[in-house]
């Protein structure tokens, strides 16, 4: 009650106004030589930790026999889902399967096998995801929070739960008794021929955690700056020059600390290679930066995996310049 709620601007993009922002069909498959033509069916893949090595398991936070039975339920329930397609693809001359790897699978042999042997099924790491959303005529989901822009397409959707999932793993918005799921290779069929399906999850349990208006979220966010600017009591000065003042202080101590830290971990790699030395000539502190520097490398790969390519980010701004303009246009 003490938060201005304006909404989740990805959705804005799903409004009819706007969906000029999206790629035409022809436009992107052509691009990965799919047949725009053929009834084209995207998996968004949320399977973050199923083939992870125990080592990278190790590093990530939490408790780890937790994080080591996660990587179970995935590594299981993506098996399973995987076996589906390879079925479906060769039993379904006329579907063609898109699988958008997590970031996490990019390099995963396994998908890039049955992509490799099987006609019809490929996977594609690239592109926004709004794209393949808007440009697919069925959707499917395991466990990903793209869940709320499935709802927003109005596309067929379909979630894949071979098995149950354990409760501590599920996301909130997929509450027990408050969603349906296709539990078989049959039930995956049937769905794809079903016309005019409900949505799988029920609405009202996804309205708990998303705010869906007739006005854009992007028209909430800005009224809420508009009233902030011309609102007195958010006028500040002295606390906002000393607040100014103090983060200049803290930022320098942490640019120096960061000097520092650059300056063992160079020490540490010219000696040893990268790797703890085993004669116990490495401080305990320089351990400790080594230590850190191993996660921050690892998060810092998985997060280059995600990056939007610049040739996509240009396209996206041009095309809303030309949006703002056919708006202009009107307004004329």
């Amino acid at each position: 009650d003490k938060m201005r709620i304006c909404g989740y601007l990805p959705l804005d993009f799903y409004r009819e106004e706007l969906r000029g922002a999206t790629e035409t069909r022809e436009k992107l498959f052509s691009r990965y030589s799919l047949d725009p033509k053929k009834q084209t069916l995207l998996f968004i893949s949320s399977f973050a930790d199923a083939g992870k090595p125990k080592s990278e398991i190790a590093l990530q936070e939490g408790d780890q026999r937790e994080n080591e039975e996660k990587r179970e339920v995935q590594a299981t329930h993506r098996k399973l889902i995987l076996d589906w397609f390879r079925r479906l693809a060769r039993e379904n001359g006329g579907i063609q399967i898109i699988y958008r790897p997590h970031p996490a699978e990019a390099s995963n042999q396994e998908i890039l096998q049955i992509a490799r042997e099987i006609p019809g099924f490929y996977v594609i790491p690239k592109e926004s995801i709004r794209n393949w959303i808007q440009n697919c005529d069925i959707l499917c989901n395991w466990q990903s929070t793209a869940m709320i822009e499935l709802y927003a397409s109005g596309k067929k959707t379909m979630i894949l739960r071979p098995q149950e999932i354990p409760f501590l793993f599920s996301m909130p918005i997929l509450e027990e008794g408050h969603y349906k799921a296709v539990t078989s290779y049959e039930e995956l069929v049937a769905g794809i021929r079903e016309e005019n399906p409900e949505f799988p999850v029920d609405r009202d349990t996804l309205l708990r955690f998303y705010s869906m208006t007739d006005q854009p979220a992007y028209e909430r966010v800005g009224q809420y700056l508009i009233d902030t600017l011309e609102d007195p009591d958010y006028r500040c000065p002295e606390i906002g020059e000393h607040s100014s003042a103090k983060g200049r202080v803290l930022h320098r101590a942490q640019m120096k600390a960061n000097i520092a830290k650059v300056k063992a971990l160079y020490g540490i790699h010219r000696v040893t290679g990268g790797e703890r030395m085993k004669d116990g000539k490495m401080t305990p502190r320089e351990a400790k930066i080594l230590e850190d520097y191993k996660h921050y490398s690892y998060y810092v790969q998985k997060m280059r995996q995600n990056r939007t390519p610049y040739r996509e980010l240009r396209a996206k701004i041009n095309a809303y310049r030309h949006m703002i303009r056919k708006q202009e246009e009107k307004q004329e």
